[in-house]
């Protein structure tokens, strides 16, 4: 617990005191309120902005994020765990044009950025590597949007 060090003399006391105190509270406790209130009191910030479902504005550019702002430059592949034996991998959905944009592997998030807005643009691919290429061959030719 901190300490407040108490005023010395009413002379000290700031000026914006109240000119008519009850009889009960002293000028020095009115003093230390004030001052305590100053130092305890945070400074006004503005809040983090929070994107939701952890949608990126800013690099590093990797597969697997999604973008509310158009990547600056191209997408990288990310590492991606291989596949049982037998069975096939997942889909990649590379979204161009919609409410965000980039390569994932969540259908229900690709879904999101196009469904109800027009001219939105998805496909899907084979591999990751497949996704990527496409998506900055998009990029290179000014063809990614964010709607």
């Amino acid at each position: 617990m901190s300490s407040v060090t108490p005023v010395a003399s009413e002379a000290e006391a700031p000026s914006s005191a109240p000119e008519a105190m009850p009889r009960s509270v002293d000028s020095r406790t009115v003093a230390a309120i004030q001052h305590l209130a100053l130092v305890v009191a945070p400074p006004a910030a503005t809040p983090p902005t929070v994107t939701p479902l952890g949608f990126q504005n800013q690099g590093p550019w990797v597969a697997g994020a999604l973008y509310l702002v158009v990547p600056s430059g191209p997408l990288a592949t990310v590492l991606e765990a291989e596949p049982a034996e037998g069975e096939t991998p997942p889909p990649w959905y590379c979204i161009t044009r919609g409410k965000h944009v980039g390569v994932t592997l969540n259908n229900s998030l690709a879904l999101a950025a196009i469904v109800g807005v027009s001219h939105s643009a998805m496909k899907s691919h084979k591999t990751q590597e497949l996704a990527v290429a496409a998506f900055n061959k998009m990029l290179v030719y000014n063809l990614v949007h964010v709607l």
